[in-house]
């Protein structure tokens, strides 16, 4: 929804790349929205603006994956984020995702948890953080419940992060920045 500045400008996303296909979300401001989870495998940008105030615009970041809708997938690039599936809420079915990141060679990766809760049973809930680009390379450690790791940085230009949830209805929830 937006507020503040709507009347200038906004940015409509839709689930699917047709004109008339169906508004998922209208962003505008400056505040980092919650993810947006197509039910598509295409999306629709439109920028609609009166030309009567400059703003900076837009950064987007976008993953597709195979695994299930915000599970898992490669992200490239010098910074970005994402989230638990079905974010800002708990993920209700069974899954196993993971994520790689990879920024430019000779660069390091920063990894800051803004967001982490819930998460109860640790033994069937939880993130692990690799340094690498897999679940063999050294660990930073396995995280739960509601306490935010401190931010972590990669020996390389890759990390692998692995979400684990066992569809109880107590999974973790989270939202996860990188900038190298």
């Amino acid at each position: 929804m937006c507020t503040g500045n709507s009347q200038f400008s906004l940015l409509q996303v839709r689930n699917g790349s047709e004109q008339d296909s169906p508004v998922i979300r209208k962003l505008c401001g400056w505040v980092l929205p919650d993810p947006i989870f197509a039910t598509t495998n295409t999306v629709g940008l439109s920028f609609v603006t009166d030309v009567s105030v400059t703003y900076p615009g837009y950064d987007i970041t976008y993953t597709a994956t195979s695994q299930g809708v915000g599970c898992g997938g490669n992200i490239t690039g010098i910074n970005g984020s994402f989230t638990s599936p079905g974010y800002p809420g708990n993920f209700t079915s069974a899954f196993t995702c993971s994520w790689m990141i990879q920024v430019p060679a000779r660069r390091v990766i920063t990894l800051l948890f803004t967001d982490m809760r819930n998460g109860e049973n640790c033994g069937t809930d939880y993130i692990i953080v690799f340094d690498g680009n897999s679940d063999l390379t050294d660990q930073f450690g396995r995280y739960c419940g509601g306490e935010v790791p401190a931010p972590m940085s990669t020996s390389s230009n890759v990390a692998f992060i692995k979400y684990v949830s066992d569809g109880s209805g107590s999974s973790i929830a989270f939202r996860l920045t990188f900038t190298s």
